[in-house]
Order: C-alpha cells, then sequence, then structure tokens
C-alpha cells in the first residue's frame, strides 16, 4: 500500500512538473516572437520608442495569429485542453458582471496605492511609471490610431490572453493538481507577464477572477467577453476616449464622466463576488448531475449485461 502511495506522488510531482515546464515553455515563446517582431521592425527602420502603440499593436496581432496557427497544427493536444463547451446565456451575464466588479477592483486598489504613494517615495515612483505607460498608450492621436488600438485591445488582446493563459496553461495545470491551486498558478503568470509593478498586483487577482469565470463556466469565450468589457472601460474608454485631445473633450468632463464611470464599477464588487458564487454553484450542481448520469449509464450497462449472460 504504502508502495502505491509513493508511486501516486511521484507521479503527481512529475506531472505539476512537466505543467511548469509547459508554461515556461509558453513564456519563452511569447517573448521569442516579440524578439522576432521588433528585429523585423529594426530591418525596416521603424523607431519602436518613437512609436510605441504601433508596435504593440502590431505585436500582439502576430501573437495572435501565431497561436492560432500552434493551436491547428494536427494532432496538437492543446486543442481538447481549451474548453468550448457552449454555456448558458445567463453564464454571459454573469461573467460581465464579474468584468465590472474587476474593474471596480482595480479602482479601489488604485486608488490606495495612490493615497499610500503621498507619504512613500518608491511606491510614487511605481504610480508615476504607471501613469505614463498609460498615457503612452496613444501618442499622437487620431481617429485611426484610436480606432485601431480599440480593436486591438478589445479583441485581439482578449483572445490572445484568455487562450494563452486560461486555456493553454491553466488547462495544463488543471490536470496535476486541485483546481483551486491551478487558477491561482494561472493567475500569478498572468500577472507577471503584465509590466509593472502596480498592474502585477491587480492583474493577478483579475486573472483569478477571469480563471474562475472559465472554470465555471468551461468556455473560453465567458472570460473572453469578461476581458474584453474589462479592457473596454478599463483602457479605451478611460484611458483613450475620454483623455484624447482629438475628442475635444474638456478635463473638466473628462474627470467629471471618469468619475461617475469610477463610482458605478466600484459599486459592482460586490455584485461581481455574488455572481462567482452563482456560477460554482451552477458548475458543482452540473458536475453532480453529470456524475449521477454517469453512474446511472454504468448501471445500465451492468444490468445489460448481467441480463445476456443469464440467456
Amino acid at each position: 500500500m504504502d508502495e502505491d502511495k509513493k508511486k501516486r506522488v511521484s507521479q503527481r510531482i512529475i506531472a505539476v512538473l512537466l505543467s511548469i515546464l509547459q508554461v515556461v515553455a509558453f513564456v519563452v515563446g511569447y517573448f521569442a516572437v516579440c524578439l522576432v517582431v521588433f528585429f523585423v521592425f529594426s530591418l525596416f527602420g521603424f523607431d519602436y520608442d518613437a512609436n510605441p502603440e504601433i508596435g504593440s499593436m502590431i505585436s500582439e496581432v502576430v501573437l495572435l495569429i501565431a497561436l492560432f496557427a500552434f493551436l491547428f497544427i494536427p494532432k496538437n493536444p492543446y486543442k481538447k485542453i481549451v474548453k468550448l463547451k457552449k454555456a448558458k446565456p445567463v453564464m454571459y451575464l454573469l461573467a460581465g458582471v464579474v468584468s465590472l466588479g474587476m474593474l471596480g477592483f482595480t479602482n479601489v486598489y488604485c486608488g490606495i496605492i495612490t493615497y499610500l504613494s503621498l507619504s512613500n517615495e518608491a511606491i510614487g515612483k511605481l504610480i508615476e511609471e504607471y501613469s505614463n505607460q498609460m498615457d503612452s498608450q496613444v501618442s499622437e492621436p487620431s481617429y485611426l490610431k484610436v480606432l485601431l488600438y480599440a480593436v486591438v485591445v478589445i479583441v485581439a488582446v482578449p483572445v490572445f490572453e484568455e487562450l494563452l493563459f486560461r486555456g493553454m496553461i491553466l488547462g495544463s495545470f488543471r490536470k496535476s493538481m486541485p483546481q483551486g491551486i491551478a487558477i491561482v498558478l494561472a493567475a500569478l503568470s498572468f500577472g507577471f507577464m503584465h509590466s509593472g509593478a502596480v498592474q502585477i498586483i491587480y492583474a493577478s487577482i483579475c486573472g483569478i477572477a477571469l480563471g474562475c469565470v472559465y472554470a465555471f463556466t468551461e468556455d473560453i469565450r465567458c472570460s473572453i467577453l469578461a476581458h474584453a468589457i474589462f479592457n473596454f472601460f478599463g483602457t479605451t474608454v478611460t484611458s483613450i476616449l475620454l483623455d484624447n485631445k482629438t475628442f475635444g473633450i474638456s478635463d473638466g468632463v473628462s474627470e467629471a464622466i471618469q468619475m461617475q464611470i469610477f463610482m458605478v464599477e466600484i459599486s459592482f464588487i460586490l455584485p461581481a463576488i455574488i455572481c462567482l458564487v452563482i456560477m460554482y454553484s451552477l458548475y458543482n450542481s452540473n458536475a453532480k448531475n453529470l456524475k449521477i448520469k454517469q453512474e446511472h449509464d454504468v448501471a445500465i450497462e451492468n444490468i445489460e449485461g448481467d441480463a445476456l449472460i443469464s440467456e
């Protein structure tokens, strides 16, 4: 008995190590594709420092194309890992509420960090870095740049990041460890892929929420929707449309609208938690019903087998 237990433990450790190696391989592949894109840019004389938003947009699109190409390799096992079960419409609605709660949490977190920066020089520098990064997302704005940036941020980024971090990385972890631990580890990998100490923390927390949405619905489209809503309100609306001189919005009006949006988002924190609990309950209920059905099917097969033997 002890030998069997030791064997199971060693198999579990090997499975976990293999999952971690897979994640490392994905991360290396991610940076390799980025380096190739930057290298091609330099060959054509493209100044990435002068046009960071254009370089970022092209990189995201290339990464998405590369990921789709990888997934469509014949007999690729990761096709089966990415869950595409058709979730009920209510699950999409709940995922949307969770996304707004994620925005509310991010607002509260950024507010606390900003307050702490007033008395801590190190945190102040981190906030300044983060603000500069957000402000430089669309330099020398134009209608075309804003439109392209919005499409990439709302469509390409959520699809790529959800397929990679929830579909493939979380999917790999779920095969070798308890689901809760798998969600947290996948969220941490998601957080650390975001540059800047300020982003890492809230991205990791949001990654846990997105991981729960994916795990409880088993439909990657639900987490993609939640991620797209988060990016739309968190980046495109507040950081681009309302803070963009191209659209002629005055600072006073912009600040007033942003404050109203922030307050609405904060009000969704509690409903988002409730929605996650509802999603978990529905997920557990479906899992129990599936188990009962499987046990019933096995019982029927045994009865039919006994009947054939008696004949």
